[in-house]
């Protein structure tokens, strides 16, 4: 199980942010790190 604390606002602005450069993407949180990938929608 992983337990963490982050500070909201870094995360929100963070996605705010990629929003403006792709409609869609996928975001993993794991231990070793946060991965997110540009999706096609189509």
């Amino acid at each position: 199980m992983l337990e963490a604390t982050i500070d909201a606002s870094l995360l929100k602005d963070s996605i705010e942010s990629l929003s403006v450069l792709v409609d869609e993407a996928r975001v993993h949180i794991s231990p070793e790190g946060i991965c997110v990938k540009a999706v096609d929608p189509a």
